[in-house]
């Protein structure tokens, strides 16, 4: 996990070195309850709703999100949300 202020955002980035999105995968990924093809690491259930739940927090922040792929090499999931000029001086001290 990495994470950076910009100017007037802050950008956060997950990667993995796991199998990566399917083609399919990719096409659901942000949908509700659509587990994907991948599964957890610890034989856990998945519910399909960790990253719809991403990508709400991150739209009601008025920010954006997307998926970087490589299949069997990993993903990277990564989002943005604008900064206030409150949240600015706050996030600048703690980066």
């Amino acid at each position: 996990m990495r994470a950076w202020k910009l100017k007037h955002s802050v950008h956060v980035e997950v990667e993995d070195q796991g199998p990566g999105f399917t083609t399919e995968d990719l096409r659901n990924a942000f949908c509700y309850a659509k587990p994907l093809s991948a599964r957890p690491t610890g034989n856990e259930t998945s519910t399909g709703i960790g990253l719809y739940s991403v990508k709400e927090i991150v739209q009601k922040h008025q920010g954006t999100i997307g998926i970087a792929n490589a299949e069997n090499r990993g993903a990277r999931v990564f989002f943005e949300i604008p900064l206030t000029s409150v949240q600015e001086n706050i996030v600048a001290s703690e980066i």
